[in-house]
This record gives structure tokens, sequence and C-alpha cells, in this order.
């Protein structure tokens, strides 16, 4: 029996404790496709208008389906082959998360998602309290043999002209991760441009998206987006011994037709698992 403020239905689970909405699509990764403030009549995340609502298929393209929500990027996010130890190890474009079907079950207050392959058994507990929405991850390597990886949290947010991007204290330098005009060229270093961003449309680089990291670990495990026009600040906290490294999307309108941003702590520095590798920014997950 389910417990009250909890709903499930389609593959979709629904919390509600009167200030916080959220919806979890458990056949789709445990993707949180919802994140409603009741009382301010406020949607955080982005919901796209045209989506392929299709239930993605392991070692898909990322592109394929309709970005939405909030997705865990695990064990990568760029799709590679490396060799590892003597091993060839395949890499999926996102990791498998995205793609996986979750089981579920309710824990007293907590929803809890699991999946596993042969690799590793991957968990994560949802809450909520008052206007928090608490994750918890379990991630262990189940197989004979070191295993590295990183996780990213990959979290859309709708994007307003008016909004500020609240950078973690301490922030100096960042480091372009793509190729654009404004940026310049991949993995060039820029001087930090203050401790809040103001997001206009007109400011993004001619070809409508960009995404940077802050150079090495963060101070804190703090950053945040100030929606200014419609009094709703997001915050997010998080253990920055675990996730020390910090980027930030956004795209407006460059990368299909979307206006959305993304802070996406990570373990890894960065998107690729090779690349954190030669950064020694990467977990290698002992078997257990």
């Amino acid at each position: 029996m389910l417990n009250k403020g909890f709903c499930v239905n389609n593959g979709e689970i629904k919390i509600d404790n009167g200030i916080l909405r959220v919806i979890v699509d458990y056949q789709r990764g445990g993707n949180i496709s919802s994140l409603y403030f009741n009382n301010k009549n406020f949607e955080l995340l982005f919901q796209p208008k045209h989506s392929n609502l299709d239930i993605p298929q392991k070692g898909d393209s990322f592109e394929k389906y309709a970005a939405t929500g909030f997705d865990d990027t695990f064990p990568n996010i760029d799709a590679e082959k490396i060799i590892y130890s003597g091993r060839e190890i395949t890499y999926n474009d996102h990791g498998d998360i995205w793609t996986s079907r979750m089981n579920m079950l309710i824990d007293n207050e907590d929803i809890v998602l699991y999946s596993e392959n042969d690799v590793y058994f991957f968990e994560k507990r949802i809450s909520l309290n008052k206007n928090s929405l608490i994750l918890k991850y379990r991630i262990k390597n189940i197989s004979e043999n070191i295993y590295p990886c990183f996780y990213t949290m990959h979290c859309l947010f709708d994007l307003y002209e008016d909004m500020h991007i609240i950078f973690p204290k301490g922030t100096d330098l960042i480091e372009n991760a793509l190729c654009d005009e404004k940026l310049n060229n991949k993995r060039e270093m820029h001087k930090f441009f203050g401790d809040r961003y103001s997001i206009g449309t007109d400011e993004i680089c001619s070809n409508g998206y960009e995404k940077f990291y802050i150079c090495g670990a963060v101070s804190e495990g703090k950053c945040g987006i100030d929606y200014r026009g419609k009094d709703v600040q997001a915050d997010i906290e998080w253990d920055n011994n675990v996730l020390p490294y910090l980027g930030f999307w956004i795209t407006a309108g460059g990368f299909g037709g979307d206006y959305n941003c993304a802070w996406e702590p990570s373990s890894g520095y960065y998107d690729s698992v090779s690349r954190a590798l030669r950064n020694n920014a990467v977990w290698e997950l002992l078997p257990q």
C-alpha cells in the first residue's frame, strides 16, 4: 500500500507534499520529469514542446530523444571505447542509466529506484522534505575488475531572460568545453565573470549553445538559479568531496530548438572517461 502523497501510474511516480510536486519516470532511468512549486505555480524543470516519448534502448543516441527534466548520467557522458588495463570498455552516449528500466519500491517516505548490469549496481533514493527534493545514491562495482567511471547530474532548468546563475564561492577560472565564438576554442581558460551570471538569450554565442566547467575542484558544493521574475530561487547542494567538479550548459535555441540550462556537478573532469583518466579526475571503482 502506498503512503499518502504517492501515486503510481503508467510507469510514473508522483509525490506531492503540498509544497512540491515531483514526477519520476522509472521506465526512463528514473528521470525526474517535473519539479513543480505548488504555491508559486511554477515548473522548475525544462518541459519540451515536441518530444519523442518512445522508451529509449541501451546504446541509443541521447539526441534521438527529447531532452527533458533531470537525468542521472553514469558511468560517463561522451560515448567512446577505451583500453583500460588491457581491457576494451564501451561507454554509451550519456551513459546507461537514462535508458534503464528501473526497479522500484517504497521504503517509508522514500522512493527507491535501482538497476544493475554485469558491471555495477546503481540505486537512487528520492524523498521530499518541506521545500527540498532530496536524492541519495549508492553505486557499487559488482564485476571482478576495477571500473573507471564518473557520475554527473544532468538537470535541465527552464531558461528565462531575467534569471541569474549563482556560482560557488571562490570561482576563479572556467574552461570552455565546446568550440564557440564567445569562449573560443575548446579547453581554453577564461577569467570568471562574477558570482552571478545574468542570462540573456542575446548573450549566447551564435551557434546558440555553450558549455564550460569551473577549472579544478570547486570550493563548496553549492550553486543555484535565481528566477527573479518568478520569486523562485533553486539552490543545489551536494558533497563536493564526492562530486568535486562542476559544469554549466546552456542552449538558447541552438540545440534542438530548446531553451534551457543545466548545472552539472560531477565526479569526473570532464565529459569522457578517457579525458577524466588523463586529468586524474575520475572514479576507479574497486570490485565489492
